[in-house]
C-alpha cells in the first residue's frame, strides 16, 4: 500500500491549526494573541506550526508559562496547556493579584482530558474565572517526528513501569489517555481493535483497558457535544488496528549497532531533539550552526532509512552530479575538466539559487564523514559482526556460534580502550541477554566493566530477562526459529551486518500474512458495526462535517485513505530508531496498509541503558 500521501503530522497540523481558528472566528474583532504554553505543549506546538504559521493566524509571540513574563493587561493570552497541577496552578498565578492582571483576557486550549479537581480550582480562582473566554479540550497530546512515526513524549516511562511504585497506575492512564488522542486524530475514525500482549507484567494489558475506557467517554463526549470530532465518526472509515506491547517483549533489539542512515548517525552523533549541532567554515572562521534532521530536508528524508553503504555512495554522487551540472552553466566544459571538486563546490556558491541545496549536501557529507570516523575507531564492523552473532546464534557465515569463542570475543572487546563505558555495558547487556552463562564466565565478563554499570545487567530481571546461573557450560539461548530466519535474511541480504530482526518486526509482518492475532495476543474490539461494515460495504451515511472541517480541508485530503484500514504499532517503554527503521522498511507491512508506529519514548541506545542503570524497585 502507498504510505506517501498518508500525514498523521499534517492532519495533527490542521487540528491544532483549526483550535486557533475557531477562537478567531468566535472573536473576529480581536486581531492579536500571544500564545503561552508549558513545557510539554511546547513540544506538541514545534511539532506542527512553525513561527511563521502561528503569526498568519494572529498570534504575535509565544512564551512559556514556567519563566517570568512582562504583563500585557490589555492583550487576550491563548494558554495551550497540559493538564496538570503545575499549569493550572501557574495559569492561576498570572491573575493572583486583581488590579495587576497579567493579561486582559483568557482562551484556554487544554491538550487532554482535565479532572474535575483542576476545573474546581479554575472555577474557585475568582480573578482567573471572569477573565475566561474560551475552553476547550483539544485532545492532541502527543507529537509527530514524520508523518508516520509519534511520541507521547515520556521520557521516564521505562523507569516508572518497571520499577513497580505506587505510581505505575497513574502513569499508565496518562499513557493511554495520550494513545486516545492519537487514536481519535485520523480524519476518519469508528472501529478499534486493540491487541495486547500476554505478560506477568500486565503493563500492556492496562495500557489497551485504559485507553478503552478513554475511548468510549471520548465518544460521548463527542456525540453530546457534537462537536467538530463528531463529524469524524463515520461508520464507513477504516478499521484501526493498535498492537500495544511493552518493552519487556524483545528488551535486545534497541541496544544493537544499526547500520542504517538514521539510526547509525543518532547513535554515534550527539543528536538530541533531531538537531545537530556542527561547525563550518565562514570566510577563513569556524562558525557553530544548528543543523534540524526532519521531513522537510528533502536529502535526509531519502536517505534516513538506507544502509550506510548505499548512503556512503549515494550523497556522494549525487553532491558531485550536483556540482557538476551547475558549475558546467558558469564555465567552459573545457575548464571544469581541470578542476577538483571544491573549486567547483567554490563556484556553485557564487550562484545564490543553488546555496541552501548546497548546504544540505555538504551538511550531509560532513555527517557522514564524522559517523565514518567513529565507526572505524572504534572498529565497530567488528562490533557489530558480534552483536548479531549473539543475537542470531550464527556467525557471518551462517554456522551456529561456538559459546566459548564468542565469550572471549566479548572479553576481548571489553578490554578495548577505544570502546566506552556504554559501549561495553551494551556488549554486556546484549550477552547477558543471549547465552546462559555459569556463574564463573558471567564475573569473568562483569569484572571487565565499572562496579557502577552492573546495576543495569541485573536490572535486566525486571524485563523479564533471566539470569539464573547456569551449570556446566555456557550456551546460546536463540531459538531454532530465529536462526531460520537469519541465515533466510542473509541468503538474499544485499547489505552486510544485516541478519538480526527486531522481534516487533517479525511479529507484524506474521500478522499482516495471516490475518490472525498472534499467540499469547488478546484483544477488545470497540464498535464492531463498523468493522462489519468494513467487510460488507455498507455503513451510515456519510456525515458532510461542519463548517470548521470543510473549511480545514485541503487538496493533499485524500478521501480513499479514510476508508483504509490503519495499524498502530505501540511500545510501552520506548521504541528503537532501529526497530522504526525495520518496519517501516519491511515491504509486506508497508503494503499492507497504513502503517504508523510509536511509543512513550523514541530512544537512542545509550537513553535504554541509563534508563537499565536506573531502574529501581522495592522488591
Amino acid at each position: 500500500m502507498e504510505q506517501s500521501n498518508f500525514s498523521l503530522k499534517r492532519i495533527c497540523q490542521a487540528r491544532l491549526k483549526g483550535a486557533f481558528i475557531q477562537i478567531r472566528q468566535a472573536h473576529p474583532q480581536i486581531q492579536n494573541y500571544l500564545l503561552i504554553v508549558d513545557e510539554r505543549t511546547l513540544k506538541v506546538i514545534s511539532a506542527y506550526m512553525k513561527m511563521a504559521e502561528l503569526m498568519e493566524l494572529g498570534i504575535s509571540a509565544i512564551e512559556k508559562l514556567e519563566l517570568g513574563r512582562k504583563p500585557f493587561p490589555k492583550l487576550n493570552a491563548i494558554y495551550f496547556i497540559s493538564p496538570t497541577t503545575y499549569s493550572v496552578q501557574k495559569v492561576i498565578d498570572d491573575f493572583a493579584n486583581k488590579k495587576q492582571p497579567q493579561y486582559g483576557a483568557v482562551h484556554f486550549i487544554i491538550s487532554n482530558e482535565i479532572d474535575q479537581a483542576l476545573m474546581s480550582k479554575i472555577a474557585l480562582s475568582e480573578n482567573l474565572i471572569t477573565k475566561v473566554m474560551t475552553f476547550k479540550i483539544l485532545n492532541l497530546d502527543f507529537s509527530c517526528s514524520s508523518n508516520q512515526v509519534f511520541n507521547l513524549d515520556q521520557p521516564s516511562c521505562l523507569l516508572q513501569v518497571f520499577s513497580d511504585k505506587p505510581e505505575t497506575q497513574a502513569i499508565l492512564k496518562e499513557t493511554a489517555n495520550k494513545l486516545a488522542t492519537l487514536l481519535i486524530s485520523f480524519d476518519k475514525f469508528y472501529s478499534f481493535e486493540l491487541l495486547y500482549n500476554q505478560s506477568d507484567n500486565k503493563i500492556s494489558e492496562q495500557v489497551a483497558r485504559f485507553t478503552q475506557i478513554r475511548l468510549y467517554d471520548l465518544f460521548t463526549s463527542f456525540q453530546k457535544t457534537k462537536n467538530e470530532q463528531y463529524d469524524n465518526i463515520e461508520k464507513t472509515a477504516g478499521k484501526i488496528t493498535v498492537f500495544i506491547l511493552d518493552r519487556s517483549y524483545d528488551p535486545l533489539s534497541p541496544l544493537l549497532h544499526d547500520f542504517f542512515y538514521q539510526p547509525m548517525i543518532y547513535d554515534l552523533l550527539d543528536i538530541n531533539n533531531d538537531v545537530f549541532e556542527m561547525e563550518q567554515d565562514v570566510q577563513g572562521q569556524q562558525v557553530g550552526k544548528k543543523v534540524i534532521l526532519s521531513e522537510t530536508d528533502d536529502l535526509f528524508n531519502r536517505y534516513r532509512y538506507k544502509h550506510i553503504a548505499e548512503v556512503l555512495e549515494g550523497i556522494p554522487l549525487e553532491f558531485k552530479e550536483f556540482v557538476n551540472n551547475n558549475t558546467t552553466a558558469k564555465v567552459q566544459q573545457g575548464q571544469i575538466q581541470n578542476m577538483d571538486l571544491k573549486q567547483m563546490s567554490d563556484i556553485v556558491r557564487t550562484m545564490p539559487q543553488y546555496n541552501e541545496l548546497l548546504s544540505k549536501y555538504t551538511t550531509h557529507m560532513k555527517i557522514i564523514e564524522k559517523s565514518w570516523g567513529i565507526f572505524e575507531n572504534k572498529e565497530l564492523r567488528d562490533v557489530g559482526d558480534l552483536e548479531q552473532s549473539l543475537a542470531t546464534g550464527i556467525d557471518r557465515d551462517g554456522k551456529n556460534i561456538n559459546s566459548t569463542k564468542v565469550l572471549s570475543q566479548v572479553g576481548t572487546k571489553l578490554l578495548n580502550n577505544n570502546l566506552d563505558q556504554f559501549d561495553k555495558l551494551r556488549l554486556m547487556l546484549l550477552t547477558t541477554i543471549c547465552l546462559e552463562m555459569t556463574d564463573q564466565d558471567r564475573k569473568s565478563l562483569t569484572d571487565k566493566i565499572s562496579f557502577e554499570n552492573q546495576k543495569a545487567i541485573l536490572n535486566l530481571q525486571y524485563l523479564g530477562v533471566k539470569g539464573g546461573s547456569k551449570k556446566g557450560k555456557t550456551t546460546n539461548i536463540i531459538s531454532e526459529q530465529m536462526k531460520k530466519q537469519a541465515k533466510n535474511k542473509m541468503a538474499t541480504a544485499t547489505m552486510d551486518l544485516c541478519r538480526t530482526t527486531p522481534l516487533l518486526e517479525s511479529l507484524i509482518e506474521t500478522y499482516v500474512e495471516s490475518g490472525k492475532k498472534p499467540a499469547k495476543f488478546d484483544s477488545i474490539k470497540i464498535n464492531e458495526d463498523g468493522m462489519e461494515s468494513n467487510k460488507k460495504g455498507g455503513g451510515s451515511i456519510r456525515k458532510q462535517g461542519g463548517q470548521l472541517a470543510k473549511m480545514m480541508q485541503t487538496e493533499e485530503n485524500d478521501e480513499s485513505l479514510n476508508e483504509q484500514k490503519k495499524l498502530i504499532i505501540f511500545v510501552v517503554g520506548g521504541i528503537g530508531y532501529n526497530e522504526i527503521r525495520a518496519l517501516l522498511n519491511n515491504q509486506k507491512i508497508a503494503q499492507s496498509q497504513i502503517v504508523v508506529i510509536g511509543s512513550t519514548q523514541i530512544m537512542k541506545p545509550k537513553d535504554y541503558c541509563l534508563s537499565l542503570l536506573n531502574l529501581k524497585r522495592n522488591d
